[in-house]
Protein backbone atom coordinates (compact mmCIF):
# COMPACT_ATOMS: atom_id res chain seq x y z
CA UNK A 1 0.00 0.00 0.00
CA UNK A 2 1.20 3.74 -0.91
CA UNK A 3 2.41 5.71 1.44
CA UNK A 4 -0.87 7.78 2.78
CA UNK A 5 -1.23 12.08 2.36
CA UNK A 6 -1.81 12.75 5.64
CA UNK A 7 -1.91 10.79 9.23
CA UNK A 8 -5.14 12.24 11.19
CA UNK A 9 -3.72 12.01 15.14
CA UNK A 10 -6.94 11.69 17.36
CA UNK A 11 -6.26 10.89 20.83
CA UNK A 12 -9.67 9.24 23.05
CA UNK A 13 -10.41 8.96 26.26
CA UNK A 14 -14.05 7.60 27.33
CA UNK A 15 -14.86 9.64 24.10
CA UNK A 16 -18.09 7.33 22.42
CA UNK A 17 -20.36 10.59 22.80
CA UNK A 18 -18.60 12.04 19.69
CA UNK A 19 -16.00 9.76 18.41
CA UNK A 20 -18.51 9.09 15.66
CA UNK A 21 -18.91 12.40 14.79
CA UNK A 22 -15.18 12.78 14.23
CA UNK A 23 -14.60 9.54 12.64
CA UNK A 24 -17.12 10.65 9.90
CA UNK A 25 -16.02 13.98 8.94
CA UNK A 26 -12.49 12.22 8.00
CA UNK A 27 -15.09 10.52 5.14
CA UNK A 28 -15.56 13.87 3.38
CA UNK A 29 -11.74 15.66 2.75
CA UNK A 30 -11.85 15.56 -0.76
CA UNK A 31 -8.86 12.97 -0.47
CA UNK A 32 -9.54 8.78 -1.34
CA UNK A 33 -10.01 6.92 1.51
CA UNK A 34 -6.56 5.20 1.39
CA UNK A 35 -5.12 8.48 1.36
CA UNK A 36 -6.05 8.99 4.91
CA UNK A 37 -4.68 6.90 7.82
CA UNK A 38 -6.65 7.53 11.08
CA UNK A 39 -4.69 6.61 14.60
CA UNK A 40 -7.03 6.44 17.36
CA UNK A 41 -4.87 6.17 20.54
CA UNK A 42 -7.18 4.91 23.17
CA UNK A 43 -6.03 6.49 26.54
CA UNK A 44 -7.30 3.90 29.17
CA UNK A 45 -11.25 4.52 28.08
CA UNK A 46 -13.42 2.63 30.12
CA UNK A 47 -16.66 3.14 27.73
CA UNK A 48 -17.20 2.16 24.39
CA UNK A 49 -14.34 4.11 22.46
CA UNK A 50 -12.35 1.12 21.35
CA UNK A 51 -15.75 -0.88 20.02
CA UNK A 52 -16.76 2.64 18.33
CA UNK A 53 -13.45 3.10 16.40
CA UNK A 54 -13.14 -0.13 15.18
CA UNK A 55 -16.25 0.13 13.65
CA UNK A 56 -15.53 2.51 10.96
CA UNK A 57 -12.60 0.80 9.56
CA UNK A 58 -14.92 -0.49 6.76
CA UNK A 59 -15.17 3.45 5.62
CA UNK A 60 -11.46 4.39 6.96
CA UNK A 61 -9.49 0.94 5.70
CA UNK A 62 -6.34 2.60 7.22
CA UNK A 63 -7.79 3.50 10.44
CA UNK A 64 -5.70 1.50 13.44
CA UNK A 65 -6.91 1.94 17.06
CA UNK A 66 -3.76 2.15 18.90
CA UNK A 67 -4.28 1.54 23.46
CA UNK A 68 -2.11 3.26 26.00
CA UNK A 69 -2.00 0.70 29.51
CA UNK A 70 -3.83 3.24 31.21
CA UNK A 71 -4.46 6.99 30.71
CA UNK A 72 -1.35 9.06 30.78
CA UNK A 73 -2.74 11.81 29.21
CA UNK A 74 -3.57 13.64 25.59
CA UNK A 75 -0.12 14.81 25.23
CA UNK A 76 1.77 11.35 25.65
CA UNK A 77 -1.72 9.69 23.60
CA UNK A 78 -0.58 12.45 20.66
CA UNK A 79 2.80 11.10 20.67
CA UNK A 80 1.94 7.67 20.46
CA UNK A 81 0.19 8.23 17.40
CA UNK A 82 3.03 10.43 15.89
CA UNK A 83 5.67 8.17 16.03
CA UNK A 84 3.62 5.38 14.46
CA UNK A 85 2.12 7.79 11.65
CA UNK A 86 2.98 6.66 8.43
CA UNK A 87 1.71 9.88 6.11
CA UNK A 88 3.53 12.33 4.48
CA UNK A 89 2.13 14.88 6.65
CA UNK A 90 0.47 14.52 10.34
CA UNK A 91 -2.42 16.85 11.53
CA UNK A 92 -4.47 15.95 15.19
CA UNK A 93 -8.42 15.90 15.45
CA UNK A 94 -9.48 15.33 19.17
CA UNK A 95 -12.08 13.11 19.83
CA UNK A 96 -14.77 15.73 19.97
CA UNK A 97 -13.90 18.27 17.14
CA UNK A 98 -14.56 17.20 13.72
CA UNK A 99 -13.29 18.75 10.08
CA UNK A 100 -15.39 20.11 7.52
CA UNK A 101 -16.22 18.89 3.85
CA UNK A 102 -12.90 19.14 2.14
CA UNK A 103 -10.72 21.15 4.51
CA UNK A 104 -7.85 18.27 4.65
CA UNK A 105 -7.85 18.25 0.46
CA UNK A 106 -7.45 21.95 0.69
CA UNK A 107 -4.87 22.22 3.70
CA UNK A 108 -2.59 19.66 1.58
CA UNK A 109 -2.90 21.09 -1.51
CA UNK A 110 -1.26 23.95 -0.34
CA UNK A 111 1.48 22.73 1.73
CA UNK A 112 2.40 20.71 -1.35
CA UNK A 113 2.26 23.65 -3.53
CA UNK A 114 4.02 26.14 -1.43
CA UNK A 115 6.57 23.00 -0.15
CA UNK A 116 5.86 24.98 3.05
CA UNK A 117 6.38 22.81 6.62
CA UNK A 118 3.25 23.67 7.45
CA UNK A 119 -0.23 25.40 7.18
CA UNK A 120 -2.68 26.56 9.71
CA UNK A 121 -6.51 27.56 9.33
CA UNK A 122 -8.91 29.42 10.84
CA UNK A 123 -11.10 27.89 13.75
CA UNK A 124 -14.97 27.79 13.87
CA UNK A 125 -15.80 27.57 17.58
CA UNK A 126 -18.93 25.37 18.12
CA UNK A 127 -21.24 25.57 21.55
CA UNK A 128 -24.61 24.11 20.86
CA UNK A 129 -25.88 25.39 17.83
CA UNK A 130 -23.80 28.20 18.07
CA UNK A 131 -20.67 28.82 15.41
CA UNK A 132 -18.20 31.71 16.16
CA UNK A 133 -15.22 32.02 13.69
CA UNK A 134 -11.95 33.09 15.07
CA UNK A 135 -9.39 33.99 12.57
CA UNK A 136 -5.85 32.76 12.52
CA UNK A 137 -4.10 36.31 12.92
CA UNK A 138 -2.43 36.53 9.58
CA UNK A 139 -3.89 38.63 7.08
CA UNK A 140 -1.62 37.36 3.87
CA UNK A 141 -3.24 34.19 2.74
CA UNK A 142 -2.06 31.12 0.93
CA UNK A 143 1.67 32.37 0.47
CA UNK A 144 4.93 31.81 2.12
CA UNK A 145 5.91 33.18 5.50
CA UNK A 146 8.85 32.80 8.06
CA UNK A 147 7.99 31.64 11.79
CA UNK A 148 10.27 34.06 13.37
CA UNK A 149 8.13 37.10 11.39
CA UNK A 150 4.92 36.37 13.51
CA UNK A 151 6.65 36.32 17.19
CA UNK A 152 6.60 40.40 17.63
CA UNK A 153 7.94 42.23 20.35
CA UNK A 154 4.84 43.84 20.45
CA UNK A 155 1.44 43.52 22.46
CA UNK A 156 -0.58 42.87 19.22
CA UNK A 157 -2.02 39.32 18.60
CA UNK A 158 0.56 36.98 16.82
CA UNK A 159 0.07 33.24 15.92
CA UNK A 160 2.33 32.60 19.57
CA UNK A 161 -1.60 32.83 20.82
CA UNK A 162 -3.63 31.36 18.17
CA UNK A 163 -1.75 27.72 19.52
CA UNK A 164 -4.68 25.28 19.09
CA UNK A 165 -2.41 22.46 16.92
CA UNK A 166 -5.41 20.17 15.32
CA UNK A 167 -6.51 23.20 12.93
CA UNK A 168 -2.73 22.44 11.35
CA UNK A 169 -1.44 20.26 8.80
CA UNK A 170 2.73 19.20 9.40
CA UNK A 171 4.96 18.20 6.89
CA UNK A 172 6.32 14.95 8.58
CA UNK A 173 10.01 15.91 8.31
CA UNK A 174 8.80 18.11 11.56
CA UNK A 175 8.73 14.51 13.30
CA UNK A 176 12.80 13.78 12.87
CA UNK A 177 12.99 17.39 13.61
CA UNK A 178 11.94 17.00 16.98
CA UNK A 179 9.73 19.27 16.78
CA UNK A 180 6.15 17.78 16.34
CA UNK A 181 6.23 15.82 20.13
CA UNK A 182 4.33 17.71 22.59
CA UNK A 183 5.70 17.52 26.19
CA UNK A 184 3.99 15.45 28.15
CA UNK A 185 5.18 16.79 31.54
CA UNK A 186 2.38 19.67 31.75
CA UNK A 187 -0.72 18.92 32.09
CA UNK A 188 -2.56 21.76 30.70
CA UNK A 189 -1.32 24.27 28.00
CA UNK A 190 0.97 22.10 26.50
CA UNK A 191 -0.47 23.29 23.53
CA UNK A 192 1.13 26.43 24.08
CA UNK A 193 4.55 25.61 24.74
CA UNK A 194 4.56 23.31 21.41
CA UNK A 195 3.33 26.14 19.41
CA UNK A 196 5.69 28.56 20.90
CA UNK A 197 9.05 25.79 20.33
CA UNK A 198 7.34 25.75 16.74
CA UNK A 199 7.35 29.59 15.73
CA UNK A 200 10.51 30.13 17.31
CA UNK A 201 12.21 27.58 15.05
CA UNK A 202 13.54 28.62 11.69
CA UNK A 203 10.80 27.32 9.73
CA UNK A 204 8.48 28.17 7.15
CA UNK A 205 4.37 28.06 6.97
CA UNK A 206 0.83 29.23 5.14
CA UNK A 207 -2.27 30.57 6.50
CA UNK A 208 -5.36 28.87 4.25
CA UNK A 209 -8.51 30.12 4.12
CA UNK A 210 -10.37 27.10 5.54
CA UNK A 211 -12.82 27.08 8.05
CA UNK A 212 -12.91 24.08 8.29
CA UNK A 213 -11.78 23.23 11.52
CA UNK A 214 -14.70 22.68 14.05
CA UNK A 215 -13.86 23.18 17.72
CA UNK A 216 -16.05 22.15 20.32
CA UNK A 217 -16.27 24.09 23.32
CA UNK A 218 -18.45 23.72 26.34
CA UNK A 219 -17.95 20.14 26.67
CA UNK A 220 -18.42 18.13 30.15
CA UNK A 221 -15.52 18.68 32.15
CA UNK A 222 -13.77 21.17 30.08
CA UNK A 223 -11.21 23.38 32.05
CA UNK A 224 -13.15 26.38 31.42
CA UNK A 225 -16.20 25.40 33.27
CA UNK A 226 -14.12 24.40 36.19
CA UNK A 227 -10.68 25.32 38.56
CA UNK A 228 -8.39 23.08 40.12
CA UNK A 229 -4.93 22.96 40.02
CA UNK A 230 -4.57 21.97 36.33
CA UNK A 231 -5.22 25.12 35.78
CA UNK A 232 -1.64 26.27 36.80
CA UNK A 233 -0.58 24.72 34.14
CA UNK A 234 -0.19 27.84 31.79
CA UNK A 235 2.28 29.17 34.86
CA UNK A 236 4.18 25.79 34.72
CA UNK A 237 4.18 26.21 30.62
CA UNK A 238 5.41 29.65 30.54
CA UNK A 239 8.00 29.45 33.31
CA UNK A 240 9.68 26.69 31.97
CA UNK A 241 9.50 28.38 27.99
CA UNK A 242 10.87 31.72 29.86
CA UNK A 243 13.70 30.03 31.01
CA UNK A 244 14.59 28.59 27.82
CA UNK A 245 14.25 31.78 25.74
CA UNK A 246 16.43 33.19 28.15
CA UNK A 247 19.13 30.58 28.14
CA UNK A 248 19.18 30.89 24.23
CA UNK A 249 20.84 34.33 23.34
CA UNK A 250 19.78 34.51 19.58
CA UNK A 251 15.75 33.94 21.19
CA UNK A 252 16.45 37.23 23.67
CA UNK A 253 14.01 39.07 21.07
CA UNK A 254 11.10 36.73 22.19
CA UNK A 255 11.31 37.29 25.79
CA UNK A 256 9.07 40.28 25.96
CA UNK A 257 6.55 38.64 24.00
CA UNK A 258 6.67 35.36 25.88
CA UNK A 259 6.30 37.58 29.47
CA UNK A 260 3.22 39.62 27.99
CA UNK A 261 1.52 36.02 27.07
CA UNK A 262 1.93 35.12 30.97
CA UNK A 263 0.91 38.22 32.55
CA UNK A 264 -2.09 38.41 30.44
CA UNK A 265 -2.91 35.11 30.73
CA UNK A 266 -2.83 35.40 34.58
CA UNK A 267 -5.41 38.60 34.04
CA UNK A 268 -7.81 36.66 32.32
CA UNK A 269 -7.78 34.01 35.01
CA UNK A 270 -7.76 37.04 37.74
CA UNK A 271 -10.63 38.22 36.28
CA UNK A 272 -12.22 34.86 37.28
CA UNK A 273 -11.25 35.54 40.90
CA UNK A 274 -14.82 34.22 42.64
CA UNK A 275 -14.81 31.31 40.83
CA UNK A 276 -11.33 30.30 41.86
CA UNK A 277 -10.17 28.56 45.44
CA UNK A 278 -8.24 31.01 47.58
CA UNK A 279 -5.38 28.30 47.72
CA UNK A 280 -5.20 27.48 44.01
CA UNK A 281 -5.21 31.43 43.17
CA UNK A 282 -2.58 32.24 45.90
CA UNK A 283 -0.31 29.22 44.00
CA UNK A 284 -1.13 30.79 40.62
CA UNK A 285 0.36 34.79 41.66
CA UNK A 286 3.23 33.33 43.36
CA UNK A 287 4.03 31.44 40.35
CA UNK A 288 3.49 34.45 37.88
CA UNK A 289 5.31 36.49 40.52
CA UNK A 290 8.46 34.31 40.82
CA UNK A 291 8.64 33.68 36.85
CA UNK A 292 8.13 37.60 35.79
CA UNK A 293 10.66 38.73 38.61
CA UNK A 294 12.69 36.60 37.12
CA UNK A 295 13.63 38.69 33.90
CA UNK A 296 15.32 42.10 33.26
CA UNK A 297 12.73 44.45 35.00
CA UNK A 298 12.64 46.81 31.24
CA UNK A 299 10.40 43.51 30.22
CA UNK A 300 8.45 43.78 32.61
CA UNK A 301 8.05 47.53 32.19
CA UNK A 302 7.67 46.66 28.47
CA UNK A 303 5.30 44.88 28.89
CA UNK A 304 3.45 46.68 31.51
CA UNK A 305 2.97 49.44 28.49
CA UNK A 306 0.98 47.44 26.31
CA UNK A 307 -1.67 46.84 28.78
CA UNK A 308 -4.60 49.26 28.88
CA UNK A 309 -4.95 51.56 31.84
CA UNK A 310 -7.96 49.30 33.26
CA UNK A 311 -5.33 46.18 32.59
CA UNK A 312 -2.60 48.16 35.13
CA UNK A 313 -5.39 48.89 37.16
CA UNK A 314 -6.29 45.17 37.69
CA UNK A 315 -2.96 44.11 37.88
CA UNK A 316 -1.18 46.54 40.22
CA UNK A 317 -0.74 44.43 42.93
CA UNK A 318 0.75 41.86 41.10
CA UNK A 319 3.12 44.16 39.95
CA UNK A 320 3.78 45.23 43.22
CA UNK A 321 5.08 41.78 44.21
CA UNK A 322 6.86 41.43 41.36
CA UNK A 323 9.34 44.59 42.35
CA UNK A 324 9.22 43.07 45.80
CA UNK A 325 10.48 39.47 44.22
CA UNK A 326 12.97 41.35 42.53
CA UNK A 327 13.83 43.67 45.87
CA UNK A 328 13.57 46.99 43.85
CA UNK A 329 10.73 50.07 43.64
CA UNK A 330 7.55 49.68 42.19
Amino acid sequence: MSQPAVSVVIPAKDAEAYLAEALESLTTQGLPAAEIEVLVIDDGSTDDTVAIAESWTSRLPRLRVLRNPGPHGPSAARNVGIAAAEGRAITFLDSDDWFGPGHLARMIEVLNRLGVDFVRSDIVQVEGKRRQLSSAPVARRGVRLHTRDFVVDRAERTMVDFPNASCGVYASRLREAGLLYFPAQFITAEDRYWNWRIFIAELTFAVVDSQGYFYRRGVSGSLTAVYDERQLGFAHVFDTLIREIRSEPENERYLTKAVHNLISLYHWHLKREEMIPPKLLAAMSQSVVATAASVDPEVIERVWSTFTEARQQDLARVRRRIAAERKVPA
